[in-house]
């Protein structure tokens, strides 16, 4: 049993152990309980304390970034109006400067080409009275010939065109062709001749171009006016009879077709190796021909010597060929005699390993 004194009154109380233990218990847990939820609330005061304090640190922090950014930005942001200003002025610089050289520019050529205008302007006035001159020259020319073929009778103009032809190959070309012949064809003894024949010489007298020359000339007054094809037949059949290379007809003939005004004609697809041409054309057509003919004289002998080098090499090459089969067969005999040579001593020893073995069998028995 136990005793149990109350605190208010002081009356003892007997209780059995189980009633003693449930009112212990009671007593435990309520005291325990009590403690708990004032500890409890302790904790949750303190906390809510600690967090209070650490939420106003947190925002006294946040405002201090704040501060702080802002500071910084309001810095960068009078960094970045600084050296914006500093570009603009730098870029403004610029721009004047470039619309000073392109305005400096645009003057330059401007002057120049004005300069360039007057310069033309006065290149073409230049050339306007030089043509102008030339045209005047050539108009007094014209109306000097004119007149002069005027006067003359048709066998006068023709020989007169043959006399410009002596005289043009007088004057431009005798003093640079001093072996060539140029003269007047006065044989016509197989029918018809020509009216000059040129033939010009290389090194050692070997003829390399000759050419028949055929002069036609008329009056404008005269009343049957030739065309250049009649006379290309006899010119083909002269220069064939005179054994040249060319036939030119130098002639005035049909002055109004563009065809025989505009210089050279090459009429070899009619007859070989022809061609017609006004009498200015007359020098030109002979050095073109000379220089065609000396290239091909170059060519030739250039072909010569080449047909020389390859005979020598033919001959060398021969030569080598026969070598090539002398050594051959040399080879040849040479080999059959080695192999001749090996055979006969292979069987040579084969007679002594024979004659060996003979006699260690001789000996064998003889023991």
């Amino acid at each position: 049993m136990r005793e149990i004194k109350c605190p208010h009154c002081g009356e003892v109380f007997t209780v059995n152990e189980d009633a003693y233990a449930s009112i212990v218990s009671q007593v435990r847990t309520t005291e325990f309980n009590s403690d708990v939820h004032k500890r409890l609330e302790e904790l949750k005061a303190g906390w809510q304390a600690e967090e209070k304090n650490r939420l106003l640190q947190k925002d006294n922090t946040i405002r201090d970034l704040e501060n702080q950014v802002k500071s910084l930005g309001n810095e960068k942001d009078l960094q970045y109006k600084d050296q914006i200003a500093a570009l603009e002025l730098k870029v403004k610089s610029l721009e004047g400067q470039l619309l000073s050289a392109a305005e400096t520019e645009q003057f330059k050529i401007r002057e120049a080409k004005r300069e360039e205008r007057e310069k033309a302007g006065a290149e073409f006035r230049e050339k306007e009275d030089k043509l102008k001159d030339e045209l005047d020259l050539k108009q007094r020319e014209i109306d000097r010939l004119e007149n002069y073929k005027l006067s003359q009778s048709t066998k006068m103009v023709g020989e007169s065109l043959e006399e410009y032809c002596r005289n043009e190959f007088e004057v431009n070309l005798r003093p640079l062709l001093p072996n060539a012949y140029f003269e007047k064809d006065n044989d016509a003894s197989e029918g018809s001749k020509g009216d000059f024949i040129f033939r010009d010489y290389a090194e050692g007298g070997t003829e390399y171009v000759s050419i028949m020359f055929e002069m036609k000339n008329e009056s404008d007054a005269t009343a049957t006016k030739h065309k250049n094809e009649h006379f290309f037949k006899k010119l083909d059949e002269d220069r064939t009879k005179k054994k040249c290379d060319y036939a030119i007809l130098v002639s005035m003939l049909e002055q109004d077709s563009a065809l025989y005004n505009k210089g050279i004609v090459d009429v070899s697809h009619r007859y070989p190796k022809m061609y017609v041409v006004r009498p200015q054309f007359f020098i030109p057509i002979i050095t073109l021909l000379m220089n065609a003919e000396k290239r091909n004289v170059a060519i030739r002998q250039q072909l010569q010597v080449i047909q020389d080098d390859n005979k020598d090499f033919s001959a060398f090459e021969a030569n080598v060929r026969r070598y090539r089969d002398l050594f051959e067969k040399h080879r040849k005999d040479a080999g059959n005699n080695f192999k001749n040579a090996i055979e006969s001593i292979q069987k040579s020893i084969e007679d002594l390993q024979r004659v060996k073995s003979f006699l260690e069998t001789s000996e064998k028995q003889l023991g």
